[in-house]
């Protein structure tokens, strides 16, 4: 296979095509917490690993599957987390 010389005009649009890409996934894959229509502050107690009761009013602005929920911690960083689902009580 013939290599493409560094100055040829071939490999400089690539090199821009490749960093436009970058940069476009970069900005497509951002997230802006002040854009939400719905947010809540939750208070927690320690660092590590915590349990927090999410309010039913919180659950029922989220999408079903909850593939729309975050948590952003005082620095706009996303927290990862698990959910737990408990079967409501018998009445």
């Amino acid at each position: 296979m013939k290599q493409i010389p560094r100055s040829h005009p071939l490999h400089n649009f690539c090199a821009i095509v490749a960093l436009t890409i970058v940069v476009a996934a970069q900005t497509c894959l951002a997230f802006d917490p002040n854009e939400w229509r719905n947010t809540q502050v939750l208070e927690v107690p320690a660092k590590g690993l915590v349990r927090v009761n999410v309010p039913a009013a919180t659950l029922d602005a989220a999408q079903s599957g909850l593939e729309d929920l975050r948590i952003v911690d005082s620095k706009g960083d996303q927290v990862p987390y698990l959910i737990e689902r408990r079967d409501a009580p018998n009445s």
